[in-house]
């Protein structure tokens, strides 16, 4: 990226996660990089050399970590570097960063890194707005709660502005919804989990071996930052059967649709398929049944929702999951009304990853919209029970392993 000046690279970090560098070299081994660092203009590196200024070397690595001691002999090999001023750690006058690349698979990182890069830091990120979101800090809390760095990156996809209107439908603990809120937007959402909506039923902190209470909700949640008054509502509603009027409502829905891990994926229904009508008088205290919610039909239902109601330009963040060995991308599933823009991959294991799909809504959707499916549905419908047969087929494994070391 080339920015113009260290304002516009503050700017572009109001919504980024990392840090703005300006490259002094970069190469494939340390060798290449110091060559290329002695080949950086002299003149420019003065201004942040001088012996009345202060300065500090971080070392940051990608897919993998490695020890304090390995970095501080990674800075003192960059002795080479006409840095005359006061070594400081704590408010430097100016910061510079070590990189080394190894790779998008934290799985199969290698020895050594595939890319080294030198450079002076011009802006740094808002990794203390992550610290302050962290799961960890939060009043309540949910087995499937997302990490916050993983939900400022959704909303940073959805490009979430203040005054907008963001919608999760599948909301949970609102994870989600609160990295919306706090780049001003408003926010509500759906789940058809009462128990969450209402916060009742044992929390899911570890440790705790207590019922949540009437604060143990997003509206508390929100409160918890300064943000309830970006507070809209939480429903308890089917995704399966949407509540919302078929028109443009919202700039952004963005969420992380239940595929049956740690969570059911469930719609109303019953398991026998047959429907049933409630007397009149029962109807207020009545809980209807559910049945399992097939992946095929989670991602139908959404994209379906998404066309009907974003309004237009307004964009879907949300996650796929996969197995990598059998991932293509004409299987991500599509919509005529909606248009994918970007694909990126989370590795979760060696076997399988999830795509952060995001989706730009170009048209309005007319009676001959359909959704353009894959022509295999099992593909989508198959991952949980292959995750689980992997689960268990490690397990079996293992208790295979142990019996062995034992009649040894």
């Amino acid at each position: 990226m080339t920015l113009t000046s260290s304002c516009n690279s503050r700017v572009v970090l109001l919504c980024c996660l990392r840090s703005v560098c300006e490259l002094w070299g970069y190469g494939s081994t340390f060798g290449a990089l110091v060559d290329s660092l002695k080949q950086f203009p002299a003149a420019r590196m003065e201004e942040y050399c001088r012996p009345d200024s202060s300065f500090k070397i971080t070392v940051e690595t990608f897919s993998k970590k490695v020890s304090q001691s390995h970095k501080v002999q990674l800075i003192d090999r960059l002795q080479f570097l006409p840095l005359r001023g006061k070594l400081q750690l704590t408010n430097p006058d100016y910061a510079f960063c070590l990189f080394q690349d190894y790779g998008c698979n934290p799985n199969t990182a290698p020895s050594e890194p595939y890319r080294w890069f030198f450079g002076r830091l011009v802006a740094d990120s808002q990794r203390e707005v992550v610290d302050q979101y962290s799961v960890k800090k939060r009043h309540f809390i949910g087995n499937t709660s997302m990490d916050a760095q993983l939900t400022f990156l959704m909303a940073n996809q959805a490009q979430v502005q203040k005054q907008q209107l963001v919608c999760d439908p599948f909301v949970g603990t609102g994870s989600i919804l609160i990295a919306c809120a706090h780049f001003g937007a408003h926010v509500v959402g759906t789940d058809i989990d009462s128990r969450i909506i209402r916060g009742t039923g044992k929390s899911s902190r570890a440790g705790e071996n207590k019922t949540r209470g009437p604060d143990d909700n997003l509206r508390s949640s929100l409160r918890q930052y300064g943000l309830e008054s970006k507070y809209m509502d939480i429903l308890v509603a089917d995704a399966a059967q949407s509540i919302w009027k078929r028109k443009p409502l919202f700039d952004a829905i963005i969420t992380d649709p239940p595929y049956g891990i740690r969570e059911g994926a469930w719609k109303i229904g019953s398991k026998k398929g047959k429907d049933h009508s409630v007397p009149e008088h029962l109807r207020d205290a009545h809980v209807p049944a559910r049945r399992q919610y097939p992946l095929s039909e989670v991602l139908c239902d959404l994209l379906s929702f998404a066309a009907q109601c974003l309004v237009l330009h307004g964009r879907l963040v949300y996650w796929l999951p996969v197995y990598r060995a059998e991932y293509k991308a004409d299987l991500v599933p599509s919509h005529p009304c909606l248009k994918l823009i970007a694909n990126s991959e989370q590795v979760l294991s060696k076997d399988t990853s999830r795509r952060l799909l995001t989706m730009e809504k170009t048209a309005e959707p007319t009676p001959e919209s359909v959704l353009c499916k894959p022509s295999d549905n099992k593909w989508y419908d198959s991952f949980r029970m292959k995750y689980f047969a992997r689960q268990q087929l490690k397990s079996d494994k293992a208790a295979r392993a142990t019996s062995i070391d034992s009649v040894v």
